[in-house]
């Protein structure tokens, strides 16, 4: 029987609550610190060749500038190195540079088909010869406490360009569709589970 059975024991009035269901359905979360999310990324691309995905949304990729040893930027407006729009299905990512980092910052959210980008990235990186590339993507957490505060008053706090919220798990079952490695993961912004965002690195 799965371990996590048994910590919800308390709670297992619900007729659906075997434990096949439990297997399925239940996932224990990993405990994991809370950082700055910005900083953190500025500390993993220091001094390295970094791509930035969504370069002309915030301060980031200007803080990037100032830290790394080559910086590219990647987005659909602004004045980015490279014009992509990555809702387009015709974009093609082989003209992306090679790099040792790969920052998608609040980004998959926003996407129609987030895993035909990463699986094109992942692609994109094995035919390079890049596969010890990091991805460093962040993106809000589904059980973020003000969501679910305001939720209690029929409200959804949620920007109007986003399709989809991601959990721990949710997230790390795309990367791993897709052929990414979960190597790290923190949240953001708040306090572990109930924090505003999660941060992860993967190859």
């Amino acid at each position: 029987m799965n371990a996590i059975y048994k910590l919800i024991e308390p709670y297992s009035d619900h007729p659906r609550e075997t434990p096949e269901y439990v297997d399925k359905m239940f996932h224990r979360i990993p405990d994991a610190s809370v950082v700055n999310r910005e900083e953190f990324i500025l500390e993993r691309c220091k001094g390295k060749r970094v791509v930035n995905f969504g370069s002309s949304s915030g301060p980031l990729h200007g803080r990037l500038k100032d830290v790394v040893a080559e910086l590219t930027g990647v987005d659909k407006a602004g004045e980015p190195d490279l014009k992509i729009d990555l809702d387009d299905e015709h974009y093609d990512l082989q003209v992306l540079p090679g790099a040792e980092v790969y920052v998608c910052g609040e980004i998959i959210e926003h996407l129609i088909a987030p895993g035909f980008f990463l699986r094109r990235l992942k692609w994109h990186l094995k035919h390079k010869g890049l596969e010890g590339a990091e991805l460093v993507l962040t993106v809000p957490n589904a059980m973020g406490l003000v969501f679910s505060t305001y939720a209690k008053r029929a409200i959804e706090v949620v920007n109007k360009d986003h399709v989809a919220w991601y959990s721990y798990t949710t997230l790390k079952t795309l990367l791993e569709k897709c052929g990414f490695e979960l190597k790290e993961w923190h949240w953001y912004n708040g306090r572990p589970l109930f924090a505003e965002g999660l941060v992860v690195v993967a190859v």
